[in-house]
């Protein structure tokens, strides 16, 4: 599976200066009636250099 985290910042309101997340994993947890306001996502994501 290829999966990619990133983000995009307007600097100034002229340029955007975009970036990405080497190491990020994610999980679901899905509730048995299928209620989204019950489910859990979880998205760990490594910030450093």
């Amino acid at each position: 599976m290829h999966s990619e985290c990133g983000f995009a910042v307007r600097h100034l309101g002229m340029s955007k200066v975009r970036g990405r997340f080497k190491t990020f994993s994610g999980s679901a947890t899905i509730n048995d009636d299928l209620t989204p306001a019950r489910s859990t996502p979880t998205t760990p994501i490594g910030t450093g250099a």
